[in-house]
């Protein structure tokens, strides 16, 4: 089962997530989400579980569960292939770095 991991402090690396992850069940792959450019982690993470019920049971339990100051959201994901991925990936670079100039947009266009 894919799950979703998001609202991870910026500083979390993929060995406490799997720590935080193990005690549940079998993990089968684990990755952060990093900034192609930087390399500095965009705050979410994939994680794949075999076992459903293992799955599910990391879900309800680590849900709004605090990580380093973070209150972490857990939920299931569809798997995503690699292309989608870097698909999302550069939507939402550009629209972290269009974000100011859409926001004066849209406030030029109300006037």
């Amino acid at each position: 089962m894919n799950i979703l991991v998001r609202n991870l402090s910026r500083d979390t690396n993929e060995v406490e997530l799997k720590r935080l992850f193990e005690p549940f069940g079998k993990i089968a792959s684990l990755n952060i989400v990093v900034d192609g450019a930087t390399g500095e982690s965009k705050g979410f993470g994939f994680i794949d579980m075999p076992n459903k019920e293992e799955a599910v049971a990391a879900i309800k339990q680590l849900d709004s569960k605090t990580l380093k100051g973070e209150k972490i959201r857990v939920k299931t994901t569809k798997r995503v292939n690699t292309a989608t991925k870097h698909k999302m990936e550069r939507r939402y670079k550009n629209y972290r770095a269009n974000s100011s100039s859409w926001s004066l947009k849209q406030e030029n266009k109300s006037k």
